[in-house]
């Protein structure tokens, strides 16, 4: 049937462009195009940080054995790059840009969801030490009380906060957001 370049989710638009332009040109260099597309997205003085962004954001979803999310220090890097980026934007792009707000959600969605493992984490070490040490009907008692202790930092509320935000943005703007802002738990 040809070329099929379907794909679906948060990074669809990225995904047709890369496509879209490497069967156009299958001998360009990966970098060139993925500078193209944050150049015509995100406006000249933003495409350095978003094009490293965008290879950050690779590094980050690619299964690493011994590096659990909560090692994966490129989620915070990803964070400030779209960031910085997206202060770096023109005005006249920013006001209607729906995509920088989804990379913009999906680093915060990232951060957060890595905080909020890293709860739960410390949280299993110390039920596992309590068992190891006392009896387990009353360690199991101890770590049902811990659960209720866990809460929503202000990182992570502020996290949440901003994600949320922008994503009604880019659903305002194109119809689109990260659908795990409404499954954080």
């Amino acid at each position: 049937i040809g070329d099929v370049t379907h794909s679906s989710g948060t990074h669809d638009h990225f995904n047709q462009w890369l496509w879209q332009r490497l069967l156009w040109a299958p001998q360009t260099p990966v970098e060139e195009l993925v500078a193209e597309y944050a150049r015509t997205w995100f406006g000249p003085e933003a495409a350095p940080l978003m094009a490293q962004a965008i290879f950050q954001l690779e590094d980050n979803l690619a299964e690493k054995p011994g590096v659990p999310i909560t090692k994966k220090e490129g989620i915070e890097r990803y964070y400030r790059l779209v960031r910085e980026a997206g202060a770096r934007m023109p005005l006249v792009l920013m006001k209607n840009d729906w995509l920088w707000r989804e990379y913009m959600q999906k680093a915060a969605l990232d951060k957060y969801i890595q905080l909020r493992v890293r709860q739960q984490t410390e949280l299993q070490v110390k039920v596992e030490k309590a068992i190891a040490r006392s009896n387990a009907d009353a360690a199991i008692d101890r770590a049902q009380a811990w659960l209720g202790e866990l809460h929503e930092t202000r990182e992570m509320l502020l996290l949440r906060q901003e994600a949320t935000r922008l994503g009604e943005e880019s659903s305002r703007l194109f119809g689109v957001r990260s659908e795990d802002i409404i499954n954080l738990d």
